[in-house]
């Protein structure tokens, strides 16, 4: 068998392909999925017919195919005239776009048709002549009338196809201190990204493997604006390092398991920041880089093979000039941006660097600092500080593609469009912090306290050594539980959808629970399974836990006061009658102590009887998680400028003192260890964090 695709010559007994002069040779299961391709060309092949198809219905992984896919493209992308010979469709499959010419000839049909033709080409010589002519008539006017409406079918057609929504956020990384400017390799298999070093003061680019985010190299000491690019054969990625007196572009390789360095080429030394693109050609590199000080800065093509280094964009217009580079592998164009007129508008273009042609696609009047391309070549970009959008530039329509509540920058699409890598920022966000008088915190528990992503709601265990508080450092906020030295016992695994936060534990420290919409929450200390038990009516603030275990403490004001209620066993019980707004149980479950929440002050009321007293005076204590009992001792918290004090209250012996004095958030609670050592609270982070996370394909 013999096929025609494209410019290809396919022969498939022989498991070749050939353009021109250039043979190459295909494994037999990559051949046998482009004659399935060939075979069924224009029809949409999903992975599983493939499967059923090329591999007879073995049980193989989707990688399996992908794999194929990715080496069919390899070979087939060295004919550049034709930008796309394998289609990707978005959640459906791939195929072989109609445009793309393909003949398909068998030899045994060939030899028998030609023997039959030559016995009655004769007699049919004259009928053949006119239907050729009658079908090349047909042919014309079917062609004026799919010219007419291509272009409305596909348009029509094109976004129900290939809609992009990105949801979720999966952190890639949780290191000390900032990274940014991730980037996938062709072949997904590793995620590069920026990481500055806090000890050494510097820039580093961390390379990991996409599956486990284990890093297996670290490029020590890089341009704190490099933008780095991968090559196509995903085993190379190139980046520079500037100085007072240098400026070079490395290329860091990986051969049998070891990343080498080498220097490429001499760049200027006011090239602080410059971006890079990979050309499919292994040979050919793009970066941006001013040709002197004053001008803005311009793309250059170099040919790695012979150092000629070219210039192919020619930005006359004051302002940055061309940035942010990106290189379709799928249609063999470059696109970048570029800004006129110092942050006025943004521009952004494609370049065919075969034609040495520049083809303006759309503008905005803003500065776009970040954009990524999908597979269609459709740009996707921060449209505001908080989120992406993608141009389809067959509609001319501006799409959401993904919203975050913080900001979010530097997007990187891979993984057929399925995959969304971009960098979030933390300007201000939690960090726990731990008191002792004799300052003997352990530096274990900090650690693991503490990383870039929000920790808050601490609450030591009632008896035991161990603590409670709430994390996203995997992606939504969790509940974990750990001791002093550190050690994680357990961690939640509540739905993305659930927001823990005002934590209790239960009287015997088996279980931490909290308050979500009107559902409370019980979260086992040890294994981090979770039970839920539906309320019935509509609480606000979360307290304690009875201690017979059956019941909890809960504020209400949904009749029109607010008051404490003890809700457990099927029963409803009122506590307090002169108001209430968040109680805690006494150890010996005799009295609930609570504060109110039109009045300053401290009361205790005794659960068998009844009566009210007031214990401490002119105290507020609105905020929850303001007070706190252990034994005799009740602490509480009075706000100052920068923080609050703890106090102590000798209940027995009606004693006050100052226990601590903690510059903190003076509107969170506080929380006491069991043998009075320690106070951990919640405090607001001062500086910039930013990591890397991924969003998924809304499917």
């Amino acid at each position: 068998m013999e096929i025609k695709c494209g410019n290809w010559d396919v022969f498939v007994d022989d498991l070749v392909v050939q353009i021109h002069d250039e043979t190459f040779k295909l494994e037999p299961k990559t051949m046998d999925l482009l004659v399935c391709l060939a075979k069924n060309q224009g029809n949409i092949m999903s992975k599983d017919a493939l499967i059923e198809s090329v591999w007879d219905g073995m049980v193989v992984s989707d990688h399996a195919v992908t794999s194929c896919i990715a080496k069919l493209r390899k070979v087939l992308s060295q004919d550049q005239s034709i930008p796309i010979y394998i289609e990707t469709i978005s959640k459906r499959g791939y195929r072989i776009p109609k445009q793309v010419y393909v003949s398909i000839c068998n030899k045994e049909e060939v030899t028998e048709t030609t023997s039959h033709t030559s016995a009655t080409s004769t007699n049919n010589i004259k009928l053949i002549k006119v239907s050729v002519v009658l079908i090349f008539a047909l042919v014309v006017i079917l062609v004026v009338f799919y010219s007419a409406d291509t272009l409305s079918i596909v348009k029509e057609n094109h976004v129900v196809e290939k809609p992009l929504k990105f949801q979720g956020m999966h952190p890639v990384t949780s290191l000390e201190g900032p990274e940014k400017t991730p980037r996938a390799s062709p072949d997904g298999k590793f995620i590069s990204y920026l990481s500055f070093n806090l000890d050494e003061k510097r820039w580093d680019i961390n390379i990991s493997l996409s599956s486990s985010r284990e890093i297996v190299h670290r490029i020590l000491d890089v341009s704190e604006f490099t933008a780095p690019a991968w090559s196509f054969s995903s085993d190379k990625i190139i980046f520079h390092r500037i100085g007072e007196d240098f400026c070079e572009i490395y290329i860091a390789g990986l051969r049998e398991s070891t990343w080498s360095e080498e220097s490429v080429y001499t760049c200027e030394l006011f090239s602080h920041a410059m971006d890079f693109a990979w050309d499919k050609k292994i040979e050919l590199i793009y970066f941006n880089e001013k040709p002197y000080l004053t001008e803005p800065a311009a793309i250059f093509q170099l040919n790695l093979n012979t150092g000629r280094k070219v210039q192919v964009t020619n930005p006359i217009v004051s302002g940055f000039g061309d940035y942010r580079l990106n290189y379709s592998y799928d249609l063999g164009l470059l696109y970048f941006l570029r800004n006129e007129h110092w942050k006025k508008s943004t521009d952004f273009y494609s370049l065919d660097p075969l034609k040495q042609e520049i083809t303006h696609l759309f503008k905005k009047d803003r500065l776009i600092k970040y954009f990524t391309l999908t597979e269609a070549g459709y740009p996707l970009f921060s449209s505001s500080k908080y989120s992406f959008d993608y141009f389809d530039l067959l509609t001319t329509k501006q799409h959401s593609a993904y919203r975050a509540s913080f900001p979010i920058k530097h997007p990187q699409i891979f993984a057929d469009d399925n995959k969304l890598l971009f960098m979030v920022e933390s300007i201000k966000g939690r960090d726990l912090e731990v008191f002792s008088h004799n300052k003997d915190v352990p530096t274990a528990l900090l650690k693991t306290l503490n990383t870039s992503r929000d920790d808050y709601s601490p609450r030591f265990a009632n008896k035991t050594g161990l603590l409670a508080f709430v994390s996203n450092r995997n992606g939504s906020p969790q509940v974990f539980v750990v001791n002093m030295q550190g050690k994680v016992i357990s961690t939640s695994k509540l739905p993305e959808e659930v927001r823990p936060t005002g934590l209790v534990w239960s009287a015997d420290d088996s279980k931490v629970l909290f308050l979500f919409e009107q559902d409370i929450y019980s979260v086992n200390a040890n294994t981090g399974e979770h039970e839920v038990t539906e309320l019935y009516q509509p609480y606000y603030a979360f307290s304690d836990v009875a201690r017979e275990g059956r019941s909890y403490y809960l504020s209400s004001d949904h009749k029109l006061d607010w008051q404490i209620y003890k809700v457990g066993d099927n029963q409803v019980e009122q506590v307090t009658d002169k108001g209430g707004y968040y109680g805690i149980e006494s150890d010996d479950g005799k009295y609930l102590y609570f504060s109110k929440f039109r009045a300053k002050g401290l009361w205790r009321t005794a659960i068998d009887v009844g009566n009210e007293e007031l214990v401490i005076p002119d105290i507020d204590l609105l905020n929850t998680g303001g007070f706190q009992i252990l034994g005799k001792y009740l602490y509480y918290k009075e706000n100052t400028k920068d923080g609050f004090i703890v106090f102590r209250f000798d209940t027995e012996n009606d004693e006050l003192e100052q226990f601590a004095n903690i510059k903190g958030e003076v509107d969170k609670g506080f929380s006491v260890s069991f043998d009075g050592k320690y106070v951990i609270y919640t405090n607001n982070m001062t500086e910039v964090e930013s990591d890397i996370v991924m969003a998924e394909r809304l499917r």
